[in-house]
């Protein structure tokens, strides 16, 4: 597909709140192209259970703590099928055959903790990845499919108790200049079953563009995306806001500013201030991460219930050996009630003590609100890890068992941070 952009920008003088005070906004206008035309979807329903017997070159992938599931999403094409997983540490898998070749093997799979699903009836939605349609003449383009999750009251087995519907996104994009950068920016319009939903975006820097065969930028499904509501960090030192989406006439409008600074609320991403928090350590010392300016900190989210976090604490124990000055935080978010983590999570202070967490460890209580920490943060993934610098902002943030072996090489990768002076 040949990509023809234009893009348009206007200056406007908005007063903002910064670090140094009261600065101007820059506004775009960027024009949007659709990267695809829009085929017959059948978005209704969500998708079924198929037996075993029934289930073909795929029965081989089932066990007795799986499932198989089937969408039918066009009349041109077979369904699309799915296998949800049990892992038995907490969490369970999701695996969609995106090239439909009867093997799971060579696709992504999801991993997400029982703790992390809403309440009944409420929508937990994973990242999308692209997957082919037929149009009416007959040519393959691509949608993005993103699985959509809830989970029924009336089942005692979490596995059984999750419901999957098909999300699919249409996608606009558009390229824009600022201060002699180029960017690409992806526009996502939400669907579930045939509903509107939010819009999203993501923002890709062009010297990290690779594109796909439909000429638009390719990412990975881990990559973030964000609802237009929330800003997101470009260019090192800028907000970057997306607003004033008019897909009748395909624009898109665009406000990029300073960081924000302390006198602002802070947002909990890459590139922007830190969430401030004030807390009593486990080990009953007052923790506030704004006495540790001058320092870069460590923020590990993680619980005692969860198997995947506990296994990085050798990592954390490397680290801090390694780097004495780094300031260490292990915020442990307290067990959801009334879920079956498949084991016994160890209470705090004997897990601590086992694990030799000898740093700060906080406990995130759910009673707290919009207090807790995991909160502040919009944690919803474990293990999460933040590393905040010496100014106050996030510059790596990540959620995988893999973070601290990504962070190594995020640090080495990182001419401006020295490692030894931590």
């Amino acid at each position: 597909m040949r990509k023809t952009i234009t893009s348009l920008l206007l200056i406007l003088t908005t007063s903002v709140c910064t670090f140094a005070g009261n600065t101007t906004n820059d506004s775009l206008t960027v024009y949007l192209q659709p990267c695809d035309t829009k085929p017959t979807l059948n978005l209704y329903g969500r998708f079924k259970d198929v037996a075993k017997e029934a289930a073909g070159a795929y029965s081989t992938s089932m066990s007795g703590n799986s499932r198989l599931l089937r969408y039918d999403y066009s009349d041109k094409d077979e369904p699309l099928t799915l296998l949800l997983s049990d892992e038995g540490d907490g969490r369970f898998s999701l695996v969609a055959d995106m090239n439909f070749n009867n093997d799971f093997s060579d696709d992504y799979k999801y991993f997400v903790l029982y703790k992390q699903l809403p309440p009944s009836q409420k929508l937990f939605n994973l990242e999308p990845q692209p997957l082919k349609f037929t149009t009416d003449h007959g040519n393959k383009i691509f949608r993005w499919f993103s699985p959509s999750i809830y989970i029924k009251e009336d089942s005692a087995n979490l596995l059984e108790s999750i419901n999957v519907i098909p999300s699919f996104n249409r996608i606009y994009y558009s390229n824009f200049e600022y201060e002699e950068n180029t960017y690409s920016i992806l526009i996502y319009e939400d669907y579930f079953n045939n509903s509107k939903s939010i819009m999203s975006y993501k923002v890709i820097d062009s010297k990290d563009i690779k594109l796909s065969e439909t000429g638009i930028p390719e990412f990975p499904p881990t990559m973030e995306s964000l609802s237009t509501d929330m800003p997101t960090a470009i260019h090192g030192n800028k907000v970057l806001h997306v607003g004033n989406t008019d897909l009748s006439n395909m624009t898109c409008g665009i406000t990029i500013s300073d960081i924000p600074g302390e006198d602002c609320d802070s947002i909990p991403l890459t590139g922007f201030y830190a969430p401030l928090f004030k807390k009593k350590s486990v080990e009953g010392q007052t923790i506030s991460l704004n006495k540790m300016r001058g320092h870069y900190v460590l923020i590990d989210f993680w619980g005692t219930w969860c198997k995947p976090c506990i296994s990085v604490i050798p990592e954390l124990r490397d680290i801090h050996k390694k780097y004495p000055q780094l300031e260490i935080i292990s915020v442990a978010v307290e067990q959801s009630p009334n879920i079956d983590y498949g084991f016994t999570p160890a209470p705090l202070k004997k897990a601590i003590k086992e694990l030799q967490m000898d740093w700060h460890n906080i406990q995130d209580k759910l009673t707290e609100g919009p207090e807790q920490i995991s909160e502040k943060y919009k944690i919803t993934a474990y293990p999460t890890t933040v590393l905040i610098d010496t100014e106050g902002k996030i510059i790596y943030r990540k959620s995988s068992i893999l973070a601290m072996d990504s962070l190594k090489k995020f640090w080495k990768s990182r001419s401006d941070i020295e490692i030894n002076s931590l």
